[in-house]
Formats: C-alpha cells, structure tokens, sequence
C-alpha cells in the first residue's frame, strides 16, 4: 500500500509543479504586459521618457524570477542615479523658499506632480508676487546631492534649475558650488545638458536622439532611467523569452549553469568584466557622435569595450600630468593602468569586483544604506570587522595576512590599524569628487620624485600632516631604498601639506583642506596648528576647497558652529575667516613651547606670519577645471 501511495504521489508532485510553474509564466507574463502598457502609456512629451526597443525590458520584468537581486539593485544609489519628479522622489523639503540667481523657488506637490513656483526678486520686493509655475519632470542624484530638470518647452529637452540639494548639509546651494571650476564658470547649466550628456552614464540605454543642426530638437529616449539591471546583464529580451517556457524554468532551478542570453560580469574574463563597470566609470568616447546620438552605445556587457569607444588618457581636467586620474566617476582609467590589472596571468588580476559588490548577500550585516554608500565587498578577520581590511588585497598578496609581516612592511606599530591600512599607501586619497578627496583607483607606492613632477600628494604625507617632503625622502631611502631626489630649502623646512594649502592650484588646496579633516591623518599629525591654514581657505575663490576647508574645521569643536556659508557673501567669508584667526589666537595667548617650524609655528607656538605671507604670495592662481 505504501509503495502504490508512492507512485501516485510523485506524479501528483511533478504535476503539481509542472502547473505552477505554468501559472507562474503566465503571471509573469501578465505582470510584464502590465508594466510594459503602464511604461508606454500616454508618454510625457516634454522630458526624455522610457522607450523600450533594441532588446530591452526593465527591471520590472526582472523582478519576477530575480527579486533578491532586485531588492538588493532597489536599495542601490545606482537605481535612484535618474528619476521621474514625485513627491516622494525629491529629498527636498517642500514649502521652504530657496533664493538663486535672483529669483526665489519654492516646490509644492500638486497631486503626484512636483511643481516649483518662481518668482523675480525684485518683482517680489514690490509686492508682485505672482509666480510662474514650471512642472519639475526628473531628478538626478541621491546620495550626495540632488538635481532638478525642468522643461524647456522644446521638444524633450530639459534644463537644471540653478540650484541642487545637498543631502547631508540638508540644504541647497547654487549648482556651480558643487563642483571645482572657477569661479563663475559652469557649463552643466547649459538647456539640454541631460540629453546629450548625463544620459550617457544617468541612464540604462540612452538614444539622445539630438539635432545637432538644431539644438532645439531632442527626442531623448532611454530604455530604463537610473543605472538598472540591462546596464550590468545586456538587454534581457532573448533571456525573458526564453525562461518564459516552463520547461527551460523548471530545469533552471536544477542546476547551476550560468543564464541562458544574458551576461553575468562576474563569468567574464577580468578585463570584459571590468568593463562592463567601465563603460560609465570611465572616461571614453564614441568614434561617431551622430551614430552615438540617433541609435545609442553600440558596446553591450561581453563586447570588448576599447574595440567600441577610445579610452581618453589625458586632459587635465581628468588627470594629473603623468596619467594618473584625478576625478572622480572615472575609476576604470585609474585601474587599467596598475600593475594588479595588467599582469599577465588573468587569474592574478585584479578586477571591479574583487572590491565591490553589486548585489548584497542576505547573510551580510550590514544595515542596508551602509552597503550601498560605495557596495564594497564585505572582508572580515579577527579583530576587524567591514569591507577596509586588507583581505581584498591578501587575496593575491598572501603574505601580507601574517601580522609580523605586515609590520615589518609598513614600519609602523601594529596598534595602528589606519598605517597598516594597505589602501591608505597605495591607493590614497589623490582623487577630487563630490566635494571630498576619493582613493586613487591606481595602486601605487608612494614617491616624492613623483609628487615633485606631478602635484600629486603622496600616501606619506596625506598623513603625516606635519612632516615634510625630506622626512618622506628620508623614510622611504632607509626603509625601501628609494633614492632621495634633489629637494630646495622650502620641501626640506616645510610641511608638504603647508605648501600644498598655501602654494598649490585650487585642486591640490582642496585635497589639502579636505585631509586636515581625515581622522588618521589628524592622529598622526596633531590638529592644534591647523586652523590659520584652514581659516585663510575659508576665503578661496574656489567655492569646493572652501567647502573642504569649513568641513574640516567643523571638525574642531570650537569652530564646529560658526554659521559658514561657502556660498556666501565676501563679506560673510571675511567675518568668519577673522572669528576663526581670533578665537585661536585668544587659546594661544600665553602659551609657552608647543612650536614646530615644518607647520610654521614659533617656540611659543605662534604662526610666522611673515612665512605665512609670503607662501601665500606664491599661490598657483591658474584656473583649475576638474571635469567629474
């Protein structure tokens, strides 16, 4: 009896299973359908829209077979990079006017739209207060910052409200103090921007369909907005129709073999992998913009990417003299060209995803918002626990994972972690972008030969605030046999970091601002001597190295509530400049010793202002455009 129970049992089972996967298909066909009629239903004639052609279906038809990885993409900052304005999208306080470029803006929500009522700042002054409405169509950004596109009422074609919000400051200020250009000079404020360029990298599939013998005819298309699944995987098309077979399903789910039509980056060798990250992530260009503008990227995840695009690898807009790059959103130029990219056994080289992880594993602690701030891999060892061990880098540097080892490398205690830090040395932070210093994606050794020939910081100093060039020079000659190049009386009497805030170009200032408010290099260096240099940035011309400068000395107590607008007023740049000189020179007063010539400080512990002066004299004012 038990054994006929049996024999009806295991057909009913694969019966049963045979049918729901029938039902599933049919359920994800509808939901498909579904999406697709809502996607394309009375598109917006005034914004770029989704369009879905070439082989593309969105993440919402990937999310019925794959909702863990859909879940993990939802949470991500990539998904969020472009959206359609709604309410519930924009990160901006609603009913709190913003003034800019003479004009007040206050958004309001109007059903599920987003609106933002203008009004001329004279007009308002008078009492004419009647405000111009414009319809709010797509935001840009949502980590850092978030950008607003309004219509311009030709064709598709929008433009970016003059203003952004800064997410952490939860504030806005005018789009030009986002960025380091000099002053009065930004170009993303120009009608159509987004079209035939934001797309390129904001969206899953961009046509910018642009007339370029009429700047006014842009019938801009993308397959998905936001960075979504078909950027990563390749249009899913051929994938869907395939799965859609109950049969192709069932066995799917019997074996692990890769997807059938569909491009998993991590089976591909090294470099297509790490291309697939580089087809944003870097900076290229395509041999024919018109072929570019009409019919989009021809490249697709798998296809040799350098074959499609020509891999810029100078500017200095991008880069430092020798190559290196120097903006952020560009980390694939900065990896092809380090020795872990280019060896020659592919299984030894170093790619996107030994660092990075696109899909968060359900058995990572993590709260959600900490995975997705730059989808690190997770490494974890005792005593350690996060993605900033150095077990990404042990992976192949095996013998570095032996503590003595390690030490006897770096030269350094053992209890302090951020020295024995292997990205701190070799992949410091020499990169500018989003208003903060980024780790170089080129590994690297420290060198001051190179920072002479380039500008670039090197790992040394980055930390050791207070020593100079010829301290390095010094340390890297006994410890690795590096040979000293020839130093003048400033590099071997004054703190590289010194030179860098006060000699340097808007760039290497920022760098320099920035890293006076690094935790480990505020360890290393002490922080009591900091603030004239601080202060005297505060006044910059560059609105992002006053920026860097003011965050820095938040980082002090005393200075953490000055009410500093970097956006402000000359005036309001100059009284706070003076609060900060005086409120340090009024915790000096009376102080004996503390002093340290390399940081400009007398044996009394005050600042030699006449060597002050005259570093200052010396300032590198040529203009700086760092295009990230």
């Amino acid at each position: 009896m038990a054994r006929y129970r049996i024999r009806i049992f295991v057909p009913v089972v694969i019966v049963a299973l045979w049918l729901g996967a029938i039902v599933m298909h049919y359920m994800t066909d509808a939901r498909v359908y579904h999406d697709t009629v809502a996607a394309r239903a009375e598109p917006a004639t005034d914004r770029p829209i989704e369009f879905q052609e070439d082989g593309y279906v969105t993440s919402r038809t990937c999310k019925a077979c794959h909702p863990s990885q859909y879940s993990s993409w939802h949470a991500s900052y990539h998904r969020k990079m472009t959206q359609v304005a709604t309410p519930d999208v924009i990160l901006a306080p609603f009913g709190k006017p913003i003034t800019s470029k003479g004009k007040i803006y206050e958004f309001i929500k109007r059903d599920a739209q987003v609106l933002v009522q203008v009004t001329d700042s004279e007009s308002a002054a008078k009492g004419d207060t009647e405000p111009e409405e414009l319809q709010v169509v797509m935001t840009t950004g949502s980590h850092h910052y978030q950008a607003f596109w309004v219509p311009t009422g030709k064709t598709r074609k929008v433009k970016m409200l003059p203003f952004s919000y800064h997410i952490a400051d939860q504030r806005f200020y005018d789009s030009e103090g986002f960025f380091l250009f000099p002053p009065g000079i930004f170009p993303l404020l120009s009608e159509g921007q987004w079209n035939h360029t934001c797309s390129y990298c904001h969206a899953t599939g961009p046509k910018a369909r642009v007339d370029f013998s009429d700047l006014d005819q842009m019938d801009t298309r993308v397959a998905e907005f936001g960075i979504a699944c078909e950027s990563c995987h390749g249009p899913a098309e051929e994938h869907v129709r395939f799965y859609r077979n109950p049969r192709n399903r069932y066995f799917a789910h019997l074996n692990d073999e890769p997807g059938v039509n569909i491009v998993d980056p991590e089976d591909l060798t090294p470099r297509l992998s790490s291309q697939v990250c580089g087809q944003c992530h870097g900076i290229t260009s395509v041999p024919d913009r018109d072929q570019w503008s009409q019919d989009g990227f021809q490249y697709r995840p798998g296809d040799d990417l350098q074959k499609l695009r020509k891999i810029t690898r100078s500017g200095q807009q991008y880069f430092w003299p020798d190559g290196m790059i120097r903006v952020s959103g560009r980390e694939y130029n900065g990896l092809i060209n380090t020795p872990c990219y280019t060896h020659e056994d592919p299984s030894q080289m170093m790619t996107c995803l030994h660092c990075h992880k696109m899909h968060r594993d359900a058995d990572d602690m993590r709260p959600v918002q900490q995975w997705a701030d730059d989808q690190l891999q997770i490494f974890t060892e005792p005593g350690h626990a996060g993605p900033q061990s150095n077990q990404a880098c042990t992976q192949c540097h095996e013998v570095y994972e032996d503590p003595q080892a390690l030490v006897q490398h770096t030269h350094h205690d053992q209890s302090i972690e951020s020295a024995n830090n292997c990205y701190n040395c070799h992949m410091p932070h020499t990169t500018w972008g989003l208003l903060k210093a980024i780790r170089s994606h080129t590994i690297d050794s420290p060198s001051v030969s190179t920072e002479l020939a380039t500008g670039r910081p090197n790992a040394c100093n980055i930390c050791h605030l207070d020593k100079t060039l010829q301290w390095t020079a010094d340390h890297l000659e006994s410890r690795y046999d590096i040979a000293k190049p020839k130093l003048n009386e400033e590099q071997q009497t004054i703190a590289a970091s010194v030179l860098a805030v006060m000699k340097g170009d808007a760039g290497q200032r920022a760098l320099g601002a920035w890293r006076m408010g690094w935790a480990p290099a505020r360890e290393a260096s002490g922080t009591d001597w900091m603030a004239p240099f601080l202060a005297q940035l505060l006044e910059d011309p560059y609105h992002a190295v006053r920026k860097a400068a003011s965050n820095s000395l938040a980082k002090f107590p005393q200075f953490a509530e000055t009410g500093f607008d970097y956006m402000g007023s000359a005036d309001h740049l100059a009284a706070v400049r003076r609060l900060v000189d005086d409120a340090w020179l009024a915790e000096r007063s009376g102080r004996v010793g503390g002093g340290d010539p390399t940081v400009l400080m007398t044996d009394r512990g005050h600042l030699m202002q006449h060597v002050f002066e005259y570093l200052l004299r010396q300032r590198d004012n040529r203009p700086v455009f760092l295009n990230e």
